[in-house]
């Protein structure tokens, strides 16, 4: 999906932004799209530099990046074409990190 722009979403991320639009637009259609354009816009951004993001061991062993739009997170591998696997809300992120710190589990 979205090859033709340089990078590829995974269903998963795409169900995401289709969850965070539809989350917003039940109080501000404009606002929906603004954030939805807004993380659009971030993800174009990786296609350049797609190692710009951030390494999280704390969360996973994989090979992904993280970059902040908003109050979001945005999980990719970063390939020649951005694979843009997930995206959540930073809060989740944040909570996810911690139970990994202290052995809780997620």
């Amino acid at each position: 999906m979205n090859t033709e722009q340089g990078f590829t979403l995974h269903p998963g991320a795409a169900q995401d932004i289709t969850d965070i639009w539809e989350f917003i637009l039940e109080d501000n259609s404009l606002a929906a799209r603004r954030v939805r354009e807004d993380i659009l816009d971030a993800v174009r951004k990786l296609v350049p530099f797609p190692h710009q993001g951030h390494k999280r061991p704390d969360l996973t062993t994989k090979p992904l990046r993280f970059q902040a739009v908003r109050n979001y997170i945005i999980a990719y591998a970063p390939d020649e074409k951005p694979q843009i696997q997930r995206l959540s809300f930073l809060t989740r992120i944040s909570r996810l990190a911690d139970n990994r710190g202290t052995g809780a589990r997620h």
